[in-house]
């Protein structure tokens, strides 16, 4: 689903900016979300915050796996 209608950004790109460990100030500033009009900013950000809160919820320890072969 669309996100950004101004700059054609979809909620894919915004949580793919989050697990890429980007802050919601670098992610509109590569994407130009909420940079244009700012009818987007609110759910954003929200949406930024949920997509941040489920990948710590991911990974309990907040530590990563490590592989060993």
């Amino acid at each position: 689903m669309y996100l950004c209608i101004c700059n054609a950004v979809r909620e894919s790109d915004l949580h793919a900016a989050v697990a890429a460990g980007r802050s919601f100030a670098e992610f509109s500033a590569q994407t130009g979300c909420a940079g244009t009009c700012g009818t987007c900013l609110e759910d954003a950000q929200s949406l930024y915050q949920q997509a941040k809160s489920e990948l710590k919820a991911s990974k309990p320890f907040g530590l990563p796996v490590l592989a060993f072969a």
